[in-house]
């Protein structure tokens, strides 16, 4: 049961291992409950091998999605925690737990001379009604911890919500009826219960009409099935992206393109599962440079403002063909651009043609690569991707050997902005055949580099090439030694180990009736050997566990951000400046960095400190250039330069805010401030 649970879902799974250390506080049966929670977790566990050893294994090929759900006020709290349709039933809970707490508490403790029990009072429930608890506060605490652990906290409230909602029926208990009684009761509430729920329900009736209406039966189906239709492929085809918009809700889901792989058969950059590969971050940058309102799902790292020039040179690395635009506003834009090219409209979809993309996977590189070995190779591919030269990629390995010397430039430290720029030559055009899980490749150039534009995982394989590159933006890289080279996706040692291991639990269970004396040796065994070792392991892995919690987990960067936001609305721009420039040390790459730098320099600028407000908005515009601020930015420098008395770089400043961001209401202020300056 442990191992289906897992099976269907993480957070339930997680949810269930937590919540069982409850049967570890007892003092009486700790040893039994142990070896039996031992026995239960570590078959699990085997019988989850075949999936769970590569998910740890490969953990670092996937991408952390992790969220802190905020709660600003008590009201928030109520609304979303504590919901009105809840009210009876924890009210229910409340009652119950407080007279199975009060029957604890209250119930004597007395032994007689020959240290035998006296006869107590039945109170039979307390045991399950503390299990209840335990789980529902067991949700509460995973939500406390959940940022820490990678996770997005919000998940393990359900928990405790609707453990505490099972708590309620312990009221039970306290009816003293008959059975007859308690089965009209117990039919009174169901219908008291429908009634109630169904008074105070919110969303969940027009959730599940439209949810299960069908794609047909939405407004948009017929021009989005047209799209699909038009878009007919397969692998081979270069892939389409979309923009986000809410107005995609009208063919049933915002994320209804996310399904073109199954309505169309052409591949796609957005997955269902954003955890799934490296690619995921370069993906959603992608998204919110040709997006009006970007969805912007892992705050582990900066986006774009909307921008579908330096788009261009994203959707052509990712080998982009076309791309489905829905909102007025990227329609117009990308008509007007010289980059795209209109070529099929069906109700409010527009699709486009990306200009210069090549529709191929495997491209010969043009200029040599550079090899960095780097922990934060993480980092430092987001950067490349945002500020460096694309033609030049940065190639990952922990350490260079003499083959990667011939074939790279190996550089400890670099700059993404001034990488060294060799030109490669390249010999006649490849031939490739891409299907869902292999590439084929004919008429390779031995020894020259190709850059295979799919995400990189250990379980690629290559023949005809010595080995696969990891490089950047998250793709692979071959140097081919033969003109036909074949990449496929195969097993390692992790699928061939979690197999392996799976296979022999379901054995164990097989044999686990006729297997009483190997069970009671090892029961044996482990009273007298293994008991307290398991126990010393336990406690050092709760230390770990606790020293990870508190010093090595991610911080929460929206904290510092809040606070330094805070310091700045009552004045206190010392402070708050300590507070943002801790954000932008420290969390570099987190959606609210440009913010903080920002408001840094803001700090500056309410002083009247023109000089560092200057050097504050220069920084921001140099490292994070895609800001959306960018127009605040450039207005403010503007300022800055017209209360120094600089009034030719003040001009040029408005100037370049109106050339940038013409539509703004920044670009409007710019026009004010040119209109009251005196003419050069």
């Amino acid at each position: 049961m442990l191992a289906l649970v897992g099976l269907c879902h993480g957070y339930t799974l997680l949810a269930v291992l937590f919540s069982s250390l409850f049967f570890l506080i007892s003092r009486e049966k700790f040893k039994t409950n142990l070896k039996r929670l031992l026995l239960i977790n570590t078959l699990a566990f085997c019988l989850m091998g075949f999936w769970l050893i590569p998910l740890m294994v490969f953990m670092p090929c996937t991408t952390r999605f992790s969220i802190l759900w905020i709660f600003f006020s008590w009201d928030q709290i109520m609304r979303e925690v504590f919901p009105v349709i809840l009210y009876p039933f924890i009210a229910c809970a409340l009652l119950a737990g407080g007279r199975s707490l009060y029957l604890y508490i209250s119930q004597p403790k007395t032994c007689n001379a020959n240290q035998q029990p006296v006869k107590c009072k039945d109170i039979k429930n307390v045991p399950s009604w503390a299990y209840v608890w335990f789980i529902s506060l067991s949700g509460l605490a995973l939500y406390f911890i959940g940022y820490r652990l990678g996770l997005v906290d919000i998940r393990f409230l359900p928990f405790f919500q609707f453990f505490m909602v099972m708590g309620g029926a312990f009221v039970w208990t306290l009816l003293l009826l008959s059975r007859p009684q308690k089965m009209l009761g117990a039919l009174a509430v169901l219908l008291l219960t429908f009634l109630w729920v169904d008074s105070r329900e919110t969303i969940s009736r027009s959730w599940a009409r439209s949810n299960y209406a069908g794609f047909e039966a939405k407004a948009l189906w017929k021009p989005f099935k047209a799209v699909n239709e038009f878009l007919k492929g397969d692998e081979n085809d270069a892939r389409v992206v979309y923009e986000h918009s809410m107005r995609n809700q009208g063919a049933g889901t915002v994320r209804a393109f996310e399904n073109l792989p199954l309505f169309s058969g052409r591949s796609t950059l957005e997955g269902v599962y954003i955890q799934g590969s490296l690619s995921v971050p370069f993906i959603f940058y992608v998204q919110s440079e040709m997006s009006q309102k970007p969805s912007t799902p892992i705050p582990n790292y900066n986006y774009s403002r909307f921008n579908l020039e330096k788009a261009h040179e994203h959707l052509k690395l990712f080998n982009v063909g076309q791309v489905v635009l829905v909102e007025p506003e990227t329609i117009g834009a990308a008509e007007r651009s010289p980059l795209f090219h209109f070529v099929y409209r069906a109700g409010p979809f527009e699709i486009h043609r990306v200009k210069g993309n090549s529709g191929k996977y495997v491209l010969p590189l043009t200029h040599e690569p550079v090899m960095v070995s780097t922990k934060e190779w993480r980092k430092l591919s987001y950067e490349w991707f945002r500020l460096g030269d694309l033609s030049v990629p940065l190639v990952f390995k922990d350490k260079a050997d003499q083959t990667d010397g011939r074939r790279f430039q190996v550089l400890k430290d670099l700059d993404v902005r001034n990488l060294p720029k060799i030109p490669l030559e390249t010999d006649g055009p490849i031939r490739e055949q891409v299907g869902e899980d292999e590439v084929l490749i004919e008429n390779a150039s031995p020894g020259k580099p190709l850059l295979i534009k799919i995400s990189y995982h250990p379980n690629w394989k290559v023949e005809g090439a010595d080995q696969i590159y990891q490089v950047s933006p998250a793709f692979m890289l071959i140097y081919p030694h033969k003109t036909m080279v074949r990449l496929y996706y195969g097993r390692t040692w992790p699928d061939y180990l979690g197999a392996f291991i799976s296979v022999m639990a379901v054995l164990f269970l097989l044999l686990y009736p006729v297997t009483a004396t190997v069970r009671g040796r090892f029961s044996r065994g482990f009273d007298r050997y293994a008991y307290k070792a398991v126990c010393v392991g336990l406690g050092l892995v709760a230390l770990m566990m606790i020293f990870f919690l508190v010093q090595l987990s991610p911080r929460f960067p929206v904290l510092p951000y809040n606070q330094g936001i805070k310091a700045f609305t009552e004045e206190d721009y010392r402070g708050a400046r300590h507070y943002f420039q801790q954000v932008m040390e420290e969390f570099p790459q987190t959606i609210i960095v440009d913010q903080a730098a920002y408001h840094y320099a803001m700090c500056h600028y309410r002083e009247k400190d023109w000089e560092q407000t200057l050097k504050g908005l220069k920084w921001l515009m140099e490292n994070y250039p895609e800001t959306p601020r960018a127009s605040e930015a450039l207005y403010h420098m503007g300022l800055c330069y017209l209360n120094q008395g600089k009034i030719g770089e003040a001009r040029a400043w408005f100037q370049k805010t109106i050339h940038q961001f013409p539509g703004s209401i920044w670009a409007n202020f710019a026009k004010d401030r040119l209109r009251e300056m005196l003419p050069v």
